[in-house]
């Protein structure tokens, strides 16, 4: 349970933890997973795609650097794959929502995006072929007006996609 930058003199002092010790590992390993972003270090609520509800065939990868936390999903067109990534506020507001994706050549040039909240929903269709606008991760699909405890969903589906979707991350950031 100690970082590898514990040490102590002798086995009967106490442990000494450098404040530039990596926090403890979680199940799924550190969670930049080598070489992703730490979701703590970002702005506003993330939920990682560990986190999301998904349906049909995903595939976990690591290959496309610059993920969050521990890698991404990625699913075919024909894998019937989709994922949702939910949040509740605490408080009403306006709150951007942001998707991170990694870009690629066999990525959909369509991939279909929902956000549901309080009600009503909005459609985006992402070409994933291309980079994201943000920082070369992360894509504004828009910005809402939330209510304290009605659940966000942004859900990514294979469906119509027009090859493979990438699914990584959702970050909630209220105005």
């Amino acid at each position: 349970d100690l970082p590898g930058k514990a040490h102590r003199p002798d086995v009967e002092s106490e442990f000494n933890i450098p404040p530039d010790a990596l926090a403890k590992a979680g199940p799924y390993g550190p969670k930049d997973g080598g070489d992703g972003v730490d979701p703590e270090s970002l702005k506003g609520v993330v939920v990682d795609d560990v986190d999301a509800k998904r349906e049909g065939k995903w595939t976990h990868g690591t290959g496309l650097k610059g993920y969050v936390a521990h890698g991404y999903l990625y699913g075919s067109p024909d894998s019937g794959a989709s994922a949702t990534f939910n949040y509740t506020p605490t408080k009403t507001g306006r709150i951007e929502v942001r998707f991170a994706y990694g870009h690629h050549p066999n990525r959909g040039t369509r991939v279909p995006i929902s956000i549901s909240s309080a009600g009503s929903s909005t459609d985006r269709r992402v070409d994933m072929t291309k980079a994201a606008p943000i920082d070369g991760s992360w894509l504004s699909l828009g910005t809402i007006t939330a209510r304290a405890g009605r659940p966000i969903a942004v859900t990514i589906s294979s469906e119509g996609a027009g090859g493979f979707i990438h699914a990584d991350a959702v970050q909630f950031l209220p105005e």
